[in-house]
């Protein structure tokens, strides 16, 4: 995953080159119909189970799978009063209801893109726009929360790129914004020396106020309002007393070129250090291009570190990026208190000896998924609708790479080289899954963190090993697919020492080491997708068979306030 060695990137295009032109074009979409297929059939058979099973389940209940007369009936397990009881309606929608918070307010999206136009003067109009406008600013946002159910240790990855990425760039800013407060300093001793060397010019001269205006504003860097810099010039010269009709000394010319820069600093708030959330938001598209003719392009990363070491750019504040930030920390710990209450319940069952239904397990696995997510994230602005504008020239026409097929591209954002195809400069906005296309060594890091997470996310699925409310083929199968699950990333991780290997082998041929890998990654893909669905409608049709011990509750969650 990530960026591979040089060899193994170049493995990989063969594999992709003589895939093209051996195999014919069908195989992959009937493949991806046939899963597309299975999903909906899936689908259709969990909503009929939920459907059948609105109550408390009898004792001879026909399993969904094997059709087979099972007694669910367990000595002193019946529920004899009701306040200690759960009905199947309730199991449901607490482990969707988590399952949807965990996975929603841990999706964070990028800018969408900038819109041009004008409000329409009718009022009903202007106001069905604007709905439909937040709907379509939503669709990034539902393409990432689809993708998180379906793979969730894939956003993961994406999500510890962007981390990694921003760490990184918070560094360079601020180096930058040093950079920068350093040449201005330095202007600003020149300026002084030069004036100090001309006792014929008084302060109050023209010639004098321009130079002034003009150190200022390079000093600062954010004086762009002449109102500002005359502003902040009264206030020195009244402060120190410097007039037209006396000559200031040395020292009170340095005192009032202070004062400059700090009331430069109360009026601009320009002195505001890099952090990584200004990162975070530099690489979800918080800076575009701007032209006459209206919006351009995003800014990329070294764009905006060119522009702030050129002191032509400044950070927002905290407090402006949390104005326009949809998502604080009082509502991710509601869902992270949510998501602490639903595993509480989970232990306190097994404490008691009361069994855990496969859809709390599965439940129980996003959580531990998603809270990573909550934690690489944590910094990341949440939702945010509006980039800044930066003036800039107009955006080159540069055509486009079309040397990549969509299979291509398909193969690249399976093992996260996306942004390899990335060019912000034809972009209207930040892809959705882009993560500012770092060095290999990163995503190397990044990846092999998600592979660790995403092993317990599978590990977590062992929980329902002995699941009594599973028939023997969907016992079976239930333990097949968690092992699947967690030898998936010790799988990949075996792929990416192999692809290092054969970079050593000279004698092998030029098409073995990219037939190799690519065969790997489809089985392994293949395996990993069926894995997925087996838990999945395991989770619901087992529903059906619960144990009437799974519906008592632990008296004492009862007087807890939950979902």
């Amino acid at each position: 995953m990530g960026h591979l060695p040089r060899r193994g990137v170049l493995h990989i295009n063969k594999f992709l080159d003589w895939y093209y032109n051996q195999i014919p074009a069908t195989m992959l979409p009937l493949a991806l119909s046939a899963l597309l297929f299975l999903g909906s059939a899936a689908a259709v058979a969990a909503r009929a189970i939920v459907a059948d099973t609105s109550s408390i389940p009898d004792d001879n209940i026909t399993s969904f799978i094997t059709s087979v007369h099972i007694n669910t009936a367990m000595p002193g397990a019946e529920c004899y009063d009701i306040r200690y009881c759960r009905t199947l309606a309730a199991i449901v929608q607490s482990c969707v209801v988590t399952i949807l918070a965990c996975v929603w307010f841990a999706v964070h999206r990028n800018i969408p893109a900038p819109r041009v136009g004008h409000p329409h003067a009718n009022f009903f109009i202007r106001t069905g726009l604007l709905v439909w406008y937040k709907i379509l600013d939503q669709r990034q946002a539902l393409t990432v929360f689809v993708v998180t159910l379906l793979v969730p240790e894939w956003v993961l990855a994406w999500a510890l790129r962007q981390f990694i990425r921003a760490r990184k760039l918070s560094k360079e800013l601020e180096r930058a914004r040093q950079e920068a407060k350093m040449k201005a300093c330095q202007r600003l001793e020149a300026e002084l020396s030069s004036k100090s060397q001309e006792p014929e010019k008084a302060v109050g001269e023209a010639t004098d106020d321009q130079a002034e205006d003009e150190s200022l504003a390079e000093s600062t860097s954010t004086s762009t309002h002449s109102e500002h810099e005359q502003l902040i010039r009264r206030q020195a010269t009244s402060q120190h007393g410097i007039n037209s009709s006396q000559r200031p000394s040395t020292d009170d010319i340095r005192k009032a070129m202070c004062d400059v820069v700090e009331a430069a600093r109360l009026v601009e708030k320009a002195d505001e250090a890099w952090k990584i959330v200004h990162a975070f938001f530099i690489i979800m598209g918080g800076y575009h291009f701007y032209s006459k003719k209206g919006p351009g392009r995003p800014l990329t990363p070294d764009d905006v570190v060119e522009l702030v070491r050129r002191g032509q750019l400044v950070a927002p504040t905290s407090d402006e990026l949390a104005n326009q930030s949809k998502g604080d920390a009082l509502s991710k710990g509601v869902a992270i208190l949510q998501t602490l209450w639903f595993v509480i319940q989970c232990i306190a069952r097994r404490i008691e000896h009361l069994p855990v239904t496969s859809l709390e397990v599965m439940t129980l696995a996003y959580t531990v998924i998603t809270v990573a997510m909550y934690i690489v994230w944590w910094d990341k602005p949440l939702n945010i609708s509006c980039a800044v504008c930066v003036p800039g020239e107009e955006v080159d026409e540069d055509e486009e790479d079309k040397g990549k097929s969509v299979w291509q591209r398909i193969f690249a954002y399976v093992i996260g080289g996306q942004d390899v195809f990335v060019d912000l400069r034809q972009c209207t906005r930040v892809p959705t899954f882009w993560a500012a296309n770092s060095d290999g060594n990163d995503f190397i890091i990044a990846d092999a963190i998600a592979l660790l997470v995403a092993m317990v996310f599978g590990a977590v699925h062992c929980i329902a090993w002995f699941d009594s409310s599973q028939s023997h083929l969907e016992q079976q199968l239930w333990r097949a697919s968690a092992i699947a699950i967690i030898t998936t990333p010790a799988t990949l991780v075996l792929v990416l020492i192999l692809i290092a290997l054969l970079d050593k082998v000279p004698l092998l041929p030029d098409q073995f080491g990219p037939i190799m890998i690519g065969s790997l990654w489809v089985l392994v893909a293949l395996i990993y997708a069926a894995a997925r669905l087996a838990l999945i409608v395991i989770s619901f049709t087992s529903l059906s068979m619960l144990p009437v011990s799974a519906f008592q509750t632990v008296q004492w969650t009862t007087f807890v306030p939950h979902i």
